[in-house]
């Protein structure tokens, strides 16, 4: 129902906006005289919301330049994991009782 109104409502605001009066349309008079008001209504909303994305900017790059940790992280070779210690541990070896085995078994078969 809203969708059948809206376009009833568009389709006589088009009607309306495309009488000829003179020359040009009434849309194109209702245009000379109110473009100079929209121009400078669009270039003040421009403005203000620029100056809010700026301050924005401004005060989410104080917030996060202040948060952040003043040493830098570092890994001291001596506390990492080389490749020679790897290869000398190669970790949990296989531990499996006789029933695990055998369990094992049983579902790789099936």
């Amino acid at each position: 129902m809203i969708v059948l109104r809206s376009s009833f409502y568009f389709c006589l605001s088009f009607a309306i906006l495309s009488i000829p009066f003179g020359d040009h349309t009434l849309f194109a008079h209702l245009y000379k005289k109110t473009a100079p008001l929209v121009n400078s209504l669009y270039e003040t909303a421009t403005s203000y919301g620029n100056k809010g994305l700026h301050a924005g900017k401004k005060y989410g790059e104080k917030l996060f330049s202040s948060s952040g940790p003043a040493i830098e992280d570092s890994v001291r070779e001596s506390s990492a994991a080389t490749t020679e210690r790897r290869k000398s541990d190669p970790g949990p070896l296989d531990h499996y009782s006789d029933e695990e085995r055998a369990m094992i078994k049983k579902l790789t078969r099936e």
